[in-house]
């Protein structure tokens, strides 16, 4: 076992490099869904969600809970080759099993939100999970890399790429994510309409099991920062993309999943890994908050070996 954590107070830089230790799920028959949260319930979730600081200081009223809402809740469950490069994390500690999303970038690595996965070593990712009770592939993980400038305070550059310890078994059902060319970086995508997908709450304190059995995908547009940021003053950066909750939005338990936009070759390309939505419940007047994947190409690239078109 090798574990090597650097952590500065309030989150401000954390280097985390860890390695595959004895206790991860190994068998998808080990699993008893019943009793997997999301990572949020975990009692070693330290990160101070920006909302909450929100909520206390800026005069904001917190919206009256929703029975019902246009997010995940209404999202269009998909077909199992509709998004074969998503990927379901499992995160194994002594008191539980906790839940994210994630994106197969490479032939052996996934990215996440660091947020998912931050001091983790029992790991573990499925493929081809459209219905996640009967994922085609189950594959542990042996290296988690926490981006060096993760901030857990702020929830910035909130990505971690894991290495699978063998390739998965590729399909129509299991594929690699097309990453943004090169040309994109510094594209804002403001007003693109985009795909989230993931396997969380499909509605405001529901209090549901998760993940949800089947995934879902709902329609999203992008907002400019500039909006963005009356929501979340002190915690957006120019690396976050936000997406309009108006049309439906991610929820708990989406975090790691995957941001598309349909290019004009009709392929998609992952734009965005989700990161947070507003602390006390996804609720429509909220923006959803995503980490700018063409802020990070360079980063992704050394680590994962992932082709970056120019």
């Amino acid at each position: 076992m090798r574990f090597l954590s650097v952590v500065a107070l309030l989150g401000l830089t954390i280097i985390s490099t860890v390695t595959a230790v004895e206790g991860t799920i190994t068998r998808l028959e080990d699993i008893n869904w019943a009793e997997v949260r999301p990572v949020q319930e975990s009692p070693l979730f330290k990160v101070k969600r920006a909302a909450s600081f929100i909520d206390r200081y800026s005069g904001r009223r917190e919206p009256e809970p929703e029975r019902s809402s246009g997010r995940i809740n209404n999202g269009v469950i998909v077909e199992p080759t509709a998004v074969p490069y998503i990927v379901g994390v499992l995160v194994s500690v002594e008191h539980g099993t906790y839940f994210c999303g994630g994106v197969l970038v490479s032939r052996t690595h996934v990215l996440t939100s660091a947020t998912c996965v931050q001091g983790q070593t029992s790991i573990t990712v499925l493929l081809g999970a459209s219905d996640i009770t009967r994922a085609q592939d189950f594959v542990v993980v042996s290296h988690v890399r926490v981006h060096p400038d993760f901030s857990s305070f702020f929830q910035a550059n909130d990505l971690a790429i894991l290495t699978l310890s063998r390739m998965p078994r590729f399909s129509d059902q299991i594929q690699m994510a097309r990453l943004p060319r090169r040309a994109q970086v510094g594209e804002s995508f403001a007003n693109v309409w985009t795909t989230i997908s993931g396997w969380g709450e499909t509605a405001s304190n529901t209090g549901e099991a998760l993940p949800m059995q089947r995934l879902r995908s709902v329609r999203s547009q992008v907002i400019s920062n500039f909006s963005c940021t009356i929501s979340f003053p002190l915690y957006l950066r120019s690396s976050n993309v936000c997406t309009s909750s108006d049309g439906g939005a991610p929820c708990v338990g989406d975090e790691g999943g995957p941001v598309t936009i349909v290019e004009e070759d009709g392929q998609s390309t992952v734009i965005a890994i989700h990161s947070y939505t507003y602390s006390r419940g996804c609720t429509r007047s909220w923006p959803a908050v995503h980490t700018r994947v063409t802020d990070y190409l360079n980063w992704i690239e050394i680590y994962t070996g992932a082709n970056i078109r120019s």
